[in-house]
């Protein structure tokens, strides 16, 4: 029982930058009410429409990829101008590991910010640089890691000049914190948790950051950092699957720590738990989710049923 736990996400360096890419770009345009006041700005507010908002709250907080699809298409055929929209329907592709359409939509990603950059040199460019991490998705996938590491450091290059339009403005840092935050897990002799602090200061909405920091803590290994931040999400979020499936993965992976054996028992068994929660509800999920945690789920049934002889 000491071998390391397997996660579906972040893998390698790419694939891990284009999930966090994805999800900071939703949250940061999505969570705006429809043509209302802009919850990150006192002014410049930036209204997109109601579907979109609707998306964003069905994905990231219900967790159910199906229904959300249904409010993009609508969103996508309303609005040709917004590339939140085709960021977000890249994130679902990416999440069917429907490669063709994350291409499709990292090229319609790059279009649309490049039209925005006109008028709004900070999101046009902020989304230039996640249509370019949307794309290092595509290239990791159908070529290989080497061809998807070329269009990191492009696309860090359009991040660092939307810093430059303001470096305190709260959309930026919410995807510069979750690129920040996912590479320096991945990556040798970064200061993790320098970036941990700066994103957890200047990152919103709260759930979606203490998700992010649960998931660093988790790949980082430090089990009750990643347990104390799943338990503060699922506050928020009670109903998504996918908050119940790393609270199991966490849960479980402490007990594989665990020294004496009643503990360990007691994780095994919550992590259970929370597996079963998830599972309840995996038809909300994309198949590539719903099969890994159904083999997770079996895995940890067996685990504990071995301590229950």
């Amino acid at each position: 029982m000491t071998k390391k736990y397997p996660v579906p996400f972040k893998r390698t360096l790419a694939k891990a930058t284009l999930n966090a890419s994805l999800i900071a770009l939703s949250v940061s345009s999505a969570i705006f009410p429809a043509f209302a006041g802009d919850p990150f700005r006192t002014s410049n507010a930036r209204p997109i429409t109601q579907q979109t908002e609707l998306a964003f709250n069905v994905l990231f907080k219900e967790g159910n990829y199906k229904k959300a699809q249904q409010s993009l298409q609508q969103a996508y055929q309303a609005d040709s101008n917004d590339p939140i929209i085709t960021a977000l329907m890249a994130s679902l592709a990416y999440a069917n590991e429907d490669w063709e359409n994350l291409n499709k939509y990292a090229q319609e990603t790059k279009q649309r910010a490049s039209r925005l950059v006109e008028t709004d040199k900070l999101r046009g460019n902020l989304y230039l640089g996640v249509g370019h991490f949307i794309e290092g998705g595509y290239l990791f996938e159908t070529k290989g890691t080497i061809a998807a590491l070329g269009k990191v450091p492009t696309a860090i290059s359009y991040l660092d000049k939307a810093k430059k339009e303001d470096a305190s403005d709260p959309e930026y840092n919410l995807v510069r914190g979750y690129t920040d935050l996912l590479m320096a897990t991945n990556l040798p002799f970064a200061n993790t948790q320098e970036v941990i602090d700066r994103f957890e200061e200047y990152g919103s909405p709260d759930y979606l950051v203490q998700r992010a920091i649960a998931l660093a803590h988790r790949d980082l290994e430090n089990m009750p950092q990643a347990l104390s931040y799943v338990d503060l999400a699922l506050q928020s979020t009670n109903n998504n699957p996918e908050m119940h499936y790393l609270k199991g993965q966490i849960l479980f992976m402490r007990g594989n720590r665990q020294d004496v054996v009643s503990d360990k028992i007691e994780s095994y068994r919550e992590s259970a738990k929370h597996f079963e929660l998830a599972y309840e509800r995996r038809s909300q999920l994309p198949d590539s989710i719903s099969k890994q945690l159904e083999f997770e789920r079996n895995r940890i049934q067996q685990v504990v049923s071995q301590y229950n002889q």
